[in-house]
């Protein structure tokens, strides 16, 4: 969870590692949340924006080698009009392709100071 004023920019940056023993691994990345209009959500990939695949659950990491990983950067703008205490929070699930029983669960919050 991050507080900060209005206009102004938050960045959480979520990591993904291969942790399998013997092969490279692709992962499915998904977001959710409720839609407020005071806040603005953005999710890249170094600097390519990847937000639609991300909030339709269809953005594909490929981590090729065991123990090596890639990080995606989730950035909410608390726009001025947001209240002091108004929130909004992202639930972002990774999940393995080669295992979908293998699925971490982040959850990040912007919240106007």
């Amino acid at each position: 969870k991050v507080t900060a004023g209005g206009d102004t920019w938050v960045t959480f940056q979520v990591s993904m590692q291969n942790d399998s023993a013997t092969s490279g691994d692709t992962f499915l990345v998904d977001a959710d949340g409720a839609a407020n209009s005071h806040f603005t959500v953005k999710y890249l990939k170094g600097t390519e924006v990847i937000t639609d695949a991300v909030e339709s659950g269809d953005h594909e990491s490929l981590i090729t080698s065991p123990g090596n990983d890639r990080t995606i950067k989730v950035r909410i703008k608390i726009k001025a009009g947001a209240v002091s205490g108004e929130r909004l929070t992202r639930t972002i699930r990774i999940t393995s392709t080669t295992d979908p029983t293998k699925v971490d669960v982040v959850k990040v919050v912007a919240e106007r100071r």
